[in-house]
């Protein structure tokens, strides 16, 4: 099989893959603005069950959107570059993990592990958004993405207490998650450059 052959096939894999994990990204953020929304329309202040759940649902479409870009080796295809990348994953595992024990009444939305867990999404995040830009893989629009979901969230904070409606300013936060997602469902993977052969 040529080497040509080879990239064709795992081209066809990745591209599946990123659809996949891009559209778990787009819909964990999806939901995650509709109970943005529906604390604007309610008014809620304070966490409650059906938000831990979402909490929950966003974390693993993120994780998703995260590994897909990985995988397309937006932040580049050094292992140091993949496991910086990797800061994020963990803030979204964590942030995941915590919930479900508030879930269950074993911690309170107060506990210090929720806070390690925002530091390293969103420090993850900033280096990711750096990464992404110094790789130069995504050329248009896309490479933008992960920067965007750093700065949607001082903007989007702001912006609820602007409005006095915190639901609504965090619901813009969130709807740069689906664009990162349609981001990563959307983009054609490229393969680390290998010198051809063909083999018997």
């Amino acid at each position: 099989m040529s080497a040509t052959a080879r990239t064709t096939g795992w081209a066809a894999t990745a591209s599946g893959n990123n659809r996949l994990l891009g559209t778990a990204c787009m819909l964990g953020g999806v939901v995650a603005v509709m109970d943005s929304l529906r604390w604007g329309v309610l008014g809620l202040s304070d966490s409650d069950t059906l938000t831990g759940i979402v909490f929950i649902v966003w974390a693993i479409g993120s994780i998703a959107g995260l590994l897909g870009l990985i995988a397309l080796n937006v932040v580049g295809a050094s292992p140091v570059t993949r496991a910086l990348a990797m800061l994020p994953v963990l803030g979204f595992a964590l942030l995941a993990a915590t919930s479900v024990l508030q879930l269950a009444g074993l911690i309170g939305a107060d506990n210090p592990i929720f806070g390690v867990g925002w530091l390293l999404i969103y420090g993850g995040m900033v280096l990711v958004a750096i990464l992404t830009l110094a790789a130069k893989t995504w050329r248009d629009w896309r490479r933008f993405a992960p920067l965007l979901t750093v700065v949607a969230a001082p903007i989007g904070f702001e912006l609820g207490a602007l409005v006095g409606n915190l639901g609504l300013g965090v619901g813009l936060i969130y709807l740069f998650w689906v664009l990162l997602g349609h981001a990563v469902r959307t983009a054609q993977p490229v393969p680390v450059p290998q010198t051809e052969e063909r083999i018997a």
